[in-house]
């Protein structure tokens, strides 16, 4: 079987979607599966198998389009799916779709509850004329899958979740050794869906306890961000990007995510494994990544930065609770294996071949 995956970029600078493509695309090659992986933009320097950039500077390029659709019609044994990621990559695919450059079936995996054509007047005319074109749509959460078949009911019967799924580097739950100083932890870009600006709100409140807040990742956001930070009483770190968060995760004692949105929380996976307990948004999308019993996790309104510094004080002044959480947190985090996800895809792309060979 062979399935061809599309997107704006991969590599493991970007975001959660591109980080699950190529992760995705790893395991696909290591099950058997004739994968390959094309993206449309330019993309970090990385060693993979059946793996090309494009080459545009960005996807949105008008021969963005002609030169995928060249790539296709060059390869000599053609997939038997396709599997596209991201706006425009599901445009253009659902477009080569229409005009016959694409003759197998086409599915296509819904990474966000928002975007922002979504309940506008653009989005309402090309969404549905982009989504009619896929034969299965896959979501990342039922956050996700509700969010998207609650702004187009139409889509219900072709749309089901396959749950995201992170790479775990650590197979046993290591206790933290306590420090005077607690160091609270997060990881995502620097942009508005993030949520930092009322995340440093909270930890300015914090400024009577005995504690750090390490903010990993870059963005859009970083200068003004070190502007407001460099007023507050609490230290601030901004790491900027890292390839491995591991060692961070390790060091750190409270994981915080104030995300406005997320289609999945695949960073609170990360620091679930790691151990730690988890502050997160009280949404969809992190709700059922970290659970809503307060068993590894506490959740937050993600515009109230008294709450969120309320739930950081909890963990700070108790270093039970701390522990209690964190060795929680680490044992629901090995139900989001990453190979576990590429199982499913890989049950899910050959039903969709075997319905379309007895078609």
């Amino acid at each position: 079987m062979r399935v061809l995956q599309v997107i704006n970029h991969f590599g493991y600078q970007s975001g959660g979607a591109e980080r699950l493509v190529q992760d995705l695309h790893v395991d696909l090659l290591a099950a058997g599966v004739d994968a390959h992986l094309v993206a449309l933009g330019q993309c970090e320097t990385i060693e993979l198998k059946n793996a090309v950039s494009l080459g545009f500077s960005s996807p949105y390029k008008p021969g963005a389009i002609l030169t995928l659709r060249k790539y296709l019609k060059e390869m000599t044994i053609k997939p038997d799916v396709v599997h596209a990621h991201l706006f425009p990559t599901s445009a253009y695919v659902s477009g080569l779709k229409r005009v016959g450059a694409i003759r197998c079936p086409l599915v296509f995996t819904e990474h966000s509850t928002s975007n922002n054509r979504r309940g506008s007047a653009i989005g309402n005319l090309i969404d549905p004329m982009i989504y009619s074109r896929f034969e299965n749509i896959y979501c990342i959460s039922d956050g996700t899958k509700d969010s998207l078949t609650a702004a187009y009911p139409a889509l219900r019967n072709k749309t089901e979740v396959i749950l995201n799924g992170a790479h775990l580097k650590f197979d046993h739950y290591a206790k933290r050794n306590t420090t005077d100083r607690v160091k609270i932890v997060s990881v995502g870009r620097l942009r508005k869906a993030k949520n930092y600006p009322t995340a440093l709100d909270a930890i300015d409140l914090l400024s009577g306890q005995n504690c750090e807040y390490r903010i990993i990742g870059d963005g859009e956001l970083r200068a003004e961000l070190e502007e407001k930070a460099a007023t507050m009483d609490t230290p601030v770190r901004f790491e900027g990007h890292v390839s491995d968060v591991g060692p961070y995760l390790q060091e750190a004692d409270i994981f915080l995510m104030p995300s406005l949105w997320e289609g999945f929380g695949l960073a609170a996976v990360e620091a679930m494994n790691a151990g730690l307990p988890v502050v997160a948004s009280d949404i969809a999308g992190l709700r059922e990544v970290v659970g809503t019993d307060g068993t590894c996790a506490l959740l937050v309104p993600p515009k109230e930065p008294q709450a969120i510094a309320d739930a950081l004080c909890s963990l700070i002044e108790d270093t039970e609770k701390r522990q209690s959480l964190g060795k929680a947190a680490f044992q629901r985090s090995v139900g989001f294996d990453k190979r576990l996800m590429a199982e499913k895809y890989i049950a899910a792309y050959q039903s969709i071949t075997n319905e379309a060979a007895n078609a």
